[in-house]
């Protein structure tokens, strides 16, 4: 079966153009097999993105730091989802982009990269992975109160992850959109916030690490099953299954019975404290900052990347065949129960 092939743009040298393609494999988990195509000439698309060394956007001209970072452990089947040698570095190449490599090697690779920029440039760092990487790069940013003057830090995610939330909910598509929007002009500020957590808490998955006392988030922050759900799903036994690890891990916690028992209070901008709801059971509760948690699971219909605001999706004590139909309902794209 021949590969699927997308339109990437169209790239001019002086009076010469070739138009760029990219063809790839498609299967149920991922797209695969990734091939970088180019042809003499334009492509004839009133609509086409047209590039040149002359015309790159801001955030790849000369000057800023470009690094691209490949998560080699991201999403699943990555022996055939080489990005960077195949598609990427050939173009960055070609428009004469000076950039780096950098290939993770830990769970930590990409926090203490950030945390190593040097705040007196403007970085461009494009991530081939998921939404993890991400929450690790905002959180490893360092806070230098000696710079006089806020860098520019682009982030340019190409989706390689499993649910790749942040991508789909910017209305990207593909792997291909994804390139298409690294060199166009088009951005939009992500929305960060700060959850505070209590004293002597730790994260999971990193040993020996120090205890958390704030952490910045951009997508969703979990408590009770969501949160348990994405945590047996980050085992090391269920994480290279893709999307069907997380149903995997949810037929597991719901095989036990659930008790998330806590007081959910809304503080508002005046300082006025309110119990979100007389209930102390909340089994599921996300604090959602995103539309989708998966590019077919429309979880979170008002909320839009581009707005500074939060929403709370909360289930209490429900029985089990009710939790899991609301849970599923919005793979059917219908609206879920939401404050």
């Amino acid at each position: 079966e021949p590969k699927k092939q997308e339109f990437l743009f169209q790239l001019k040298s002086g009076t010469q153009s070739k138009s760029y393609s990219l063809a790839y494999e498609e299967t149920e988990a991922a797209n695969v097999n990734f091939e970088l195509l180019s042809s003499v000439g334009a492509d004839g698309k009133k609509d086409e993105l047209v590039i040149s060394k002359d015309n790159l956007p801001t955030h790849l001209k000369p000057g800023v730091d470009v690094t691209v970072i490949d998560s080699v452990n991201s999403g699943v089947g990555r022996e055939k989802r080489e990005f960077y040698t195949s598609v990427l570095e050939p173009i960055l190449n070609e428009l004469d982009i000076k950039h780096t490599l950098l290939k993770t090697t830990s769970a930590l690779s990409i926090t203490n990269f950030a945390k190593s920029l040097d705040l007196s440039k403007d970085h461009t760092v494009v991530l081939l992975s998921g939404d993890t990487s991400v929450v690790e790069f905002i959180n490893g940013l360092p806070t230098d109160a000696n710079v006089s003057t806020k860098p520019n830090i682009n982030l340019v995610l190409i989706p390689l992850g499993t649910g790749n939330a942040l991508v789909s909910s910017s209305g990207i598509t593909s792997e291909a959109n994804a390139v298409q929007k690294m060199f166009s002009n088009e951005k939009a500020e992500l929305p960060l916030y700060e959850a505070d957590f209590p004293s002597e808490s730790f994260a999971v998955h990193l040993e020996n690490a120090p205890p958390i006392g704030k952490l910045l988030f951009t997508i969703v922050l979990s408590w009770g099953s969501h949160a348990q759900m994405v945590y047996h799903a980050e085992s090391p036994e269920l994480k290279g299954l893709g999307i069907e690890r997380f149903k995997i891990a949810a037929y597991k916690i719901f095989q036990q019975k659930l008790e998330y028992n806590c007081d959910i209070i809304i503080v508002d901008e005046n300082g006025k404290e309110e119990k979100m709801s007389h209930s102390t059971t909340h089994n599921y509760s996300s604090i959602l900052a995103v539309p989708r948690l998966e590019k077919k699971y429309h979880i979170s219909p008002d909320s839009k990347i581009s707005k500074s605001e939060l929403h709370i999706l909360d289930f209490g004590d429900l029985p089990k065949d009710e939790f899991m139909g609301l849970l599923t309902v919005s793979y059917t794209h219908l609206r879920a129960h939401e404050t």
